[in-house]
């Protein structure tokens, strides 16, 4: 299954992180980047990145401090609050998008509203 998630991760423009010589490149980027974890399920991985986090990679040499890399949400807010202007300004523009807990819940509370009077609807949530 590991090995699934990593091909797929490759077709995503994604790539295996390996090689230390690249550290001094990765330090001068203006985006960070994460690690990734893969949670499995019944016949897949589902891949979750961590953004919130610096990155630090083992440089695997004793007595060598291992480098942190930038976070990524940093570098992503002024992109999330032209997001957000959008949506708010036109909501339509970005269909049913949703940027954090809080609009999920607006989402589920309206479509709550929309099917109270309808018998044997359930919904769950985990």
């Amino acid at each position: 299954l590991a090995d699934n998630a990593i091909i797929s991760l490759k077709k995503e423009n994604y790539v295996e992180f390996d090689d230390l010589h690249h550290v001094s490149k990765l330090q001068k980027r203006k985006i960070g980047f994460s690690r990734v974890r893969f949670l499995p399920e019944k016949d897949k991985m589902r891949i979750v990145a961590n953004t919130k986090v610096q990155c630090m990679i083992r440089t695997g040499k004793e007595g060598q401090r291992s480098p942190f890399f930038k976070r990524v949400n940093p570098s992503l807010q002024k992109l999330h609050a032209i997001l957000r202007k959008i949506k708010n300004e036109n909501p339509q523009a970005l269909g049913s998008s949703v940027f954090g807990y809080d609009d999920v819940y607006k989402k589920l509370y309206q479509f709550r509203q929309e099917i109270k009077g309808v018998p044997s609807v359930y919904i769950v949530i985990a």
